[in-house]
Order: C-alpha cells, then sequence, then structure tokens
C-alpha cells in the first residue's frame, strides 16, 4: 500500500501546507533571468523556470495560492450549502419537493461543465472562478444537510424535542447541526480534492487565475509550453499535485470506512 495505513498520508499533508506557508511568507518571487532553464542541481534541485526562479521553492509558493483558494470556496460551499440545507427542510413539504428537484437538476451536470460555462461567460479572474466553483459545489452540500435533516428529524430524541416545545431553530441548532458537522466534515475533505483539480484545470486552459499569478495551474501550463526544453517543470509541478490529491483522497476513504 502506498501511505501504509494512512499515516504517510498525513505526515505528507501536514508537511506540504507547513512549506507552502513558509515559502509563501519568507520566499522572494522575483525574475532571474540570468538563471532560466537550469537543469536540476545542488543549489535548485528541481531546476529553474522560465524566470530563473528556484522550483524548488517556487511550487510551493505557487501551491500555497492554489490550496488557500480551495479551501476559500470549500469553506464558503459547505457553510452557505449546510445552511440552506437546514432551511429547506423546514420549509412546507411544496416548497421542499419543488426546492429539492432545482437542487437534483442542478447536480444532473457535471460540475466541471457548469465550471467551464460560468467561466467562459465572464472575464477570466479568481472572482469570476470563486463564482463558478461555489454555483457548481453548493448544491451538493445542500442536498447532503437536506437529506440527512430529513432523516434526523424522524429520530425519536428529535420527536420528543418537538413533544417539549422545541422550535424549529431550536432544533436545527442544538440537535440537527450537531448531528450534521461529522458528515459535512468528510464532504468538505472529499470535495477539497475536486474544487483544488477544477482550479488546476481551469488556471492550465486559461480560463482560471488571471494571467501574472503563480499557481499549480499557471506552472503545469509554463510546463507544457517548455517540455522539450526543460521537461523537469512540468515533472516536479505534477508530482506534488498527485501526491497531495491522493494523499487527502486516502485520510477520506479512510474515515468513510
Amino acid at each position: 500500500m502506498f501511505f501504509k495505513k494512512n499515516k504517510l498520508a498525513l505526515v505528507w499533508v501536514i508537511f506540504w501546507v507547513l512549506l507552502n506557508i513558509l515559502t509563501f511568507l519568507f520566499w522572494d518571487p522575483s525574475f532571474h533571468l540570468e538563471n532560466i532553464f537550469q537543469n536540476p542541481n545542488l543549489l535548485s534541485p528541481f531546476g529553474t523556470d522560465a524566470f530563473g526562479r528556484n522550483l524548488f521553492f517556487l511550487i510551493p509558493f505557487a501551491s500555497f495560492k492554489s490550496l488557500f483558494f480551495s479551501f476559500f470556496i470549500v469553506f464558503l460551499s459547505s457553510f452557505f450549502g449546510t445552511f440552506t440545507g437546514l432551511l429547506l427542510s423546514t420549509l412546507s413539504a411544496k416548497l421542499q419537493f419543488i426546492l429539492h428537484k432545482f437542487v437534483e437538476f442542478v447536480l444532473a451536470f457535471p460540475s466541471i461543465l457548469i465550471v467551464l460555462l460560468i467561466a467562459s461567460l465572464l472575464p477570466t479572474g479568481w472572482s469570476t472562478l470563486a463564482i463558478a466553483l461555489l454555483i457548481s459545489y453548493i448544491p451538493s452540500f445542500v442536498r447532503l444537510a437536506y437529506v440527512r435533516s430529513k432523516e434526523i428529524l424522524l429520530d425519536d430524541f428529535i420527536l420528543s424535542a418537538q413533544a417539549l416545545g422545541g422550535t424549529k431553530l431550536h432544533l436545527a441548532t442544538k440537535h440537527i447541526f450537531p448531528s450534521l458537522r461529522s458528515f459535512i466534515l468528510i464532504k468538505a475533505t472529499d470535495i477539497f480534492s475536486s474544487v483544488l483539480l477544477a482550479e488546476v484545470s481551469l488556471t492550465f486552459i486559461g480560463v482560471g487565475a488571471p494571467l501574472g499569478n503563480d499557481t499549480w495551474g499557471s506552472l503545469l501550463l509554463q510546463g507544457k509550453s517548455y517540455l522539450v526544453e526543460a521537461p523537469y517543470i512540468a515533472l516536479f509541478s505534477g508530482l506534488p499535485l498527485f501526491l497531495t490529491v491522493y494523499a487527502i483522497q486516502s485520510l477520506v476513504e479512510k474515515h468513510k470506512n
């Protein structure tokens, strides 16, 4: 097993996040044109890019932006999706049916198609990318919160609380939401990988992060442009992405089981 008992997966995630933070705070991404396309060596273990920057530091520096943006999107998606799902479960049966069918309709389309559609209609930028990803991923949290809330509302302790005069707000905040937290956390961790790959993919094809921003997608795009001259750019940019996504999914599968 590649990550035996998921211990290496957790170690990698912690190590990579800490390295991202340190390089983002303390490393200077200035151009060094005299050092362009240097092959891997002792001073630059991963080589240098088309602007002479040390890839050993540039990759975690760029990764920080992608990871932070993905965390921001997942946090907002889980917050608004959970709130909407809880609210939906307290509405009348007719409104529940209509709104739930609308959520199912949105989820019927692959998320990447929704993101591509919105990203192609609006100007390229972080805000456009954020809007596209939020519209794409909030419905999945809405459905999870709604379905789980409907199941929890049938539990005996909820029926007892209702019989004792508990209001919908009290039930939602004191009973339903605490029961949802573990499901939402697992869902958020699972979706994080999808959001990260979506950001990388959209930036790679030119409809994601604005030009001039160093992200995982922009590094992979640079690697594609210089596959002949400097194949190590694509290799060393893509390998940490693979390891990070694999590690996160390994940890998610552990908690699912």
